[in-house]
Parts: C-alpha cells; structure tokens; sequence
C-alpha cells in the first residue's frame, strides 16, 4: 500500500518524505504488515474458538443423580420427542436415560408399545422430589398395551434400565439432583 501511495504522491510532497526520514517510514510497513497478518490469525483463531470450538468443549451432559450416581439424559421436551421416547432401541447403556420433561404438573401416563427392553420409570414433581416409581416395566408384546398410570402429578418421567431403582434404593419422596444444560425443568412455569 505504501508503493502505491509513494507512486501518487505529487513532486513537491517526495522531497520532504524523503529529507524527514522515508528510511524509517519504509521500515515501519513491512511490521505494519506483519501486525495485521498477526492481528487477523488472532481474530481467526478467536472466531474460531469462541464460536466453534468452545461450544463444544463446554458442552455438558444432561444428567440426572442420585446421591452419588448420575445418569447421563436425553431430553424428551417436545410432544414428538416424548411420544417416541425409547421406542426400537434393543439396548439402553447402564448409565444412561431419558427424562420427559412437560409443560405442567399432572398425572402423565405412559406405556411400553414398540419398546424392547424393560425400564424402571420415575415420575419427578417440580420440587425433585420422587412421587411415584414403576418399578420393571415390561415391553408389551401385544397390539394393546396396558398404560401405567402414576398415583400423584408430576412434572417429569425419568426412565432407566430396569433394576436401578432397586439397587440405587430410590423410594417415593427421594431427591433428584436434575443437572441439565439450559435446565428445560426449572425454565418451564
């Protein structure tokens, strides 16, 4: 850009450029240069971090825990997502579930159709508190599927392999600890 600039400067500028110490400012471009070559691949890298990288490293499970064991959670919070739920899966890892999340507190029935493998299911109020359990919940083998209906309203279902509530000792009126990112649980009314 400077030997662009030189080039039109008129011939009576030339002269005084030169007699203040053009040497020095000829020096000074070639850094200027480098700056902002620096300057642009920190802006990059930032970008880059910021924008892609971070928000991958940061991103933490969704987890559900009980005293000191978590279940890593999928998110059931839209009505599609809640109606397939863990249907056709063959297999649940040992750590791992899934918590339907809805709108209100209420008696939020659920059955088995299409699902192969057995789970316990724990239905949750907004305080996270355990308010009921359906302890082994068999897959349904026929066209008619007999719904499992809780006794008290709750806000959330969390479902898990079948077994857990047993040997994790979870009773009615137990503590959950929800640790959700952008937690759906407290953000609902």
């Amino acid at each position: 850009m400077r030997k662009f600039y030189w080039l039109t400067l008129s011939p009576t500028i030339k002269p005084r450029l030169l007699s203040r110490g053009w040497k020095q400012l000829q020096d000074s471009a070639p850094q200027k240069a480098i700056r902002r070559k620096q300057w642009a691949l920190v802006s990059g890298a930032s970008f880059l971090f910021i924008f892609i990288f971070f928000p991958i490293l940061a991103k933490s499970e969704d987890k559900v825990c009980f005293k000191d064991t978590c279940f890593t959670v999928e998110i059931a919070d839209t009505l599609e997502a809640r109606r397939r739920g863990l249907m056709f899966r063959p297999r649940l890892e040992e750590d791992r579930g899934m918590i339907f999340v809805f709108e209100s507190e209420s008696k939020h029935s659920f059955w088995m159709k299409d699902t192969y493998i057995p789970l316990d299911m724990i239905w949750i109020n907004s305080k996270e508190r355990v308010v009921f359990i359906k302890k082994q919940a068999q897959p349904c083998s026929d066209d008619f599927c007999q719904p499992i209906y809780p006794k008290a309203e709750a806000k959330y279902v969390l479902e898990i392999n079948a077994g857990f509530v047993d040997k994790l000792g979870i009773n009615i009126g137990d503590k959950l600890d929800l640790r959700l990112e952008e937690n759906p649980l407290k953000a609902l009314p």
